[in-house]
């Protein structure tokens, strides 16, 4: 099958619980499956020692993480009945990549890696109906 994963950070290297998790998901289903990957990564990722994740991805496409600062966080805190988790990777250009991936490719499984990653659900909806 093709597999579309969506994770909160660039599971490579895996250093602590989630990227450990991830990593180890991806290889693990990339033996049987076609692995595509949407991460959002920080200034500070290095891409080029990620190759051992290349070796298990089709393909990987990154997004900066974004920014909010303590007023945006108190803003959405106060006005949406969404929890602060909701809104913490909420990103326009997240948002544009993934529907353009979805565009271009068809797949089997879309895979959201953390709570973090459902703001993008509705992305999926629209293009699925």
């Amino acid at each position: 099958m093709r597999l579309l994963l969506l994770t909160p950070q660039l599971p490579y290297p895996p250093h602590q619980g989630t990227t450990i998790r991830n990593y180890n998901l991806i290889a693990g289903l990339s033996r049987r499956h076609q692995i595509r990957l949407l991460s959002l990564v920080t200034a500070g990722d290095d891409l080029s020692s990620a190759e051992p994740l290349s070796q298990v991805c089709e393909r990987i496409d990154v997004v900066p993480q974004p920014e909010r600062t303590i007023g945006q966080r108190l803003r959405t805190l106060l006005t949406s009945p969404l929890p602060d988790m909701a809104h913490r990777l909420a990103s326009r250009v997240f948002e544009h990549t993934l529907t353009r991936i979805l565009a271009e490719d068809r797949f089997d499984i879309v895979e959201f890696e953390g709570i973090e990653m459902i703001p993008y659900l509705p992305v999926l909806l629209r293009h699925i109906r």
